[in-house]
Protein backbone atom coordinates (compact mmCIF):
# COMPACT_ATOMS: atom_id res chain seq x y z
CA UNK A 1 0.00 0.00 0.00
CA UNK A 2 1.56 3.49 -1.23
CA UNK A 3 1.17 6.38 1.24
CA UNK A 4 -0.97 9.01 0.48
CA UNK A 5 1.58 12.08 0.38
CA UNK A 6 5.27 12.04 0.60
CA UNK A 7 4.91 13.32 3.99
CA UNK A 8 3.56 10.14 5.25
CA UNK A 9 6.08 8.19 2.82
CA UNK A 10 9.33 10.03 5.01
CA UNK A 11 7.12 9.71 8.35
CA UNK A 12 6.99 5.85 7.52
CA UNK A 13 10.62 5.58 6.20
CA UNK A 14 11.73 7.55 9.32
CA UNK A 15 9.30 4.76 11.50
CA UNK A 16 11.25 2.20 9.70
CA UNK A 17 14.42 2.40 10.08
CA UNK A 18 14.58 3.54 13.53
CA UNK A 19 14.74 0.80 16.83
CA UNK A 20 13.84 1.44 20.00
CA UNK A 21 14.86 4.92 19.65
CA UNK A 22 18.15 4.78 17.82
CA UNK A 23 18.86 5.23 14.36
CA UNK A 24 19.69 1.72 12.39
CA UNK A 25 21.94 3.69 9.79
CA UNK A 26 23.95 4.55 12.63
CA UNK A 27 25.16 1.01 13.58
CA UNK A 28 26.91 0.78 9.44
CA UNK A 29 30.45 0.92 11.05
CA UNK A 30 29.71 -2.25 12.84
CA UNK A 31 27.62 -3.89 10.60
CA UNK A 32 28.40 -3.99 6.53
CA UNK A 33 24.83 -5.02 5.77
CA UNK A 34 23.58 -1.75 6.93
CA UNK A 35 26.30 0.09 4.65
CA UNK A 36 25.76 -2.22 1.86
CA UNK A 37 21.70 -1.88 2.08
CA UNK A 38 21.65 2.32 2.35
CA UNK A 39 24.32 2.42 -0.52
CA UNK A 40 21.55 0.15 -2.26
CA UNK A 41 19.14 2.47 -1.50
CA UNK A 42 20.99 5.50 -2.67
CA UNK A 43 21.87 3.48 -5.99
CA UNK A 44 18.16 2.80 -6.52
CA UNK A 45 17.11 6.55 -5.65
CA UNK A 46 19.85 7.93 -8.25
CA UNK A 47 18.36 5.90 -10.53
CA UNK A 48 14.70 6.59 -9.90
CA UNK A 49 15.73 10.51 -10.14
CA UNK A 50 17.30 10.29 -13.50
CA UNK A 51 13.81 7.78 -14.79
CA UNK A 52 10.92 9.75 -16.05
CA UNK A 53 9.15 6.94 -17.11
CA UNK A 54 8.19 6.56 -13.19
CA UNK A 55 6.90 9.44 -12.23
CA UNK A 56 5.17 8.68 -8.40
CA UNK A 57 8.00 6.78 -7.84
CA UNK A 58 10.11 9.68 -8.87
CA UNK A 59 7.76 12.12 -6.97
CA UNK A 60 8.09 9.63 -3.69
CA UNK A 61 12.16 9.48 -3.87
CA UNK A 62 12.18 13.43 -4.37
CA UNK A 63 10.43 14.19 -1.64
CA UNK A 64 11.91 11.64 0.35
CA UNK A 65 15.63 12.89 -0.17
CA UNK A 66 14.52 16.61 0.16
CA UNK A 67 14.39 15.88 4.26
CA UNK A 68 17.96 16.13 4.54
CA UNK A 69 17.86 14.06 8.03
CA UNK A 70 16.70 11.22 6.24
CA UNK A 71 19.60 11.95 3.37
CA UNK A 72 21.97 12.57 5.95
CA UNK A 73 21.70 9.05 7.49
CA UNK A 74 21.51 6.96 4.15
CA UNK A 75 24.32 9.49 3.06
CA UNK A 76 26.53 8.25 6.13
CA UNK A 77 25.80 5.15 6.46
CA UNK A 78 26.81 4.36 2.42
CA UNK A 79 30.24 6.43 3.18
CA UNK A 80 31.19 4.86 6.34
CA UNK A 81 34.25 3.13 4.76
CA UNK A 82 35.21 3.93 1.57
CA UNK A 83 32.92 2.56 -1.50
CA UNK A 84 34.77 0.70 -4.24
CA UNK A 85 35.67 2.30 -7.75
CA UNK A 86 32.41 0.85 -9.51
CA UNK A 87 30.14 1.92 -6.08
CA UNK A 88 31.28 5.30 -6.29
CA UNK A 89 30.96 5.32 -10.67
CA UNK A 90 27.35 3.97 -9.90
CA UNK A 91 27.04 7.50 -7.32
CA UNK A 92 28.27 9.49 -9.28
CA UNK A 93 25.47 11.24 -10.64
CA UNK A 94 23.91 11.76 -7.33
CA UNK A 95 25.63 15.17 -5.75
CA UNK A 96 24.24 16.76 -8.97
CA UNK A 97 20.61 14.90 -8.67
CA UNK A 98 20.43 16.48 -5.34
CA UNK A 99 21.63 19.93 -5.96
CA UNK A 100 18.40 19.78 -8.20
CA UNK A 101 16.74 19.39 -5.48
CA UNK A 102 18.18 21.60 -3.12
CA UNK A 103 19.82 19.30 -0.68
CA UNK A 104 23.26 18.33 -0.39
CA UNK A 105 25.65 15.93 0.89
CA UNK A 106 29.36 16.08 2.31
CA UNK A 107 31.46 14.01 -0.16
CA UNK A 108 34.18 11.74 2.00
CA UNK A 109 38.02 12.39 1.23
CA UNK A 110 38.48 10.00 -0.82
CA UNK A 111 35.49 10.36 -3.60
CA UNK A 112 37.56 12.57 -6.11
CA UNK A 113 40.22 10.75 -6.33
CA UNK A 114 38.15 7.42 -7.00
CA UNK A 115 36.52 9.29 -9.54
CA UNK A 116 39.46 10.55 -10.69
CA UNK A 117 40.71 6.80 -11.70
CA UNK A 118 37.43 5.95 -13.40
CA UNK A 119 37.38 9.00 -15.61
CA UNK A 120 39.37 9.61 -18.68
CA UNK A 121 42.24 12.40 -18.06
CA UNK A 122 40.77 14.66 -20.35
CA UNK A 123 37.45 14.84 -18.00
CA UNK A 124 39.44 15.16 -14.97
CA UNK A 125 42.39 17.47 -16.13
CA UNK A 126 41.67 20.72 -18.15
CA UNK A 127 43.31 21.24 -21.31
CA UNK A 128 46.34 23.07 -22.02
CA UNK A 129 46.95 24.65 -25.25
CA UNK A 130 50.25 25.98 -24.25
CA UNK A 131 51.82 22.50 -22.97
CA UNK A 132 50.58 20.84 -25.89
CA UNK A 133 53.57 19.24 -27.49
CA UNK A 134 53.66 18.92 -31.35
CA UNK A 135 55.17 15.71 -33.06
Amino acid sequence: MRPANGFEFQELFLERTTLGGREIFAEAKDNRAIQENAYQMLYLFSYLLRDDTLEQEKKDVEQLVSNQQILDALWNAAKVTPLGIASVARLSALPSQLKKLGVSIVLPSWWDSTLATIRPQSETKPENPESSETA
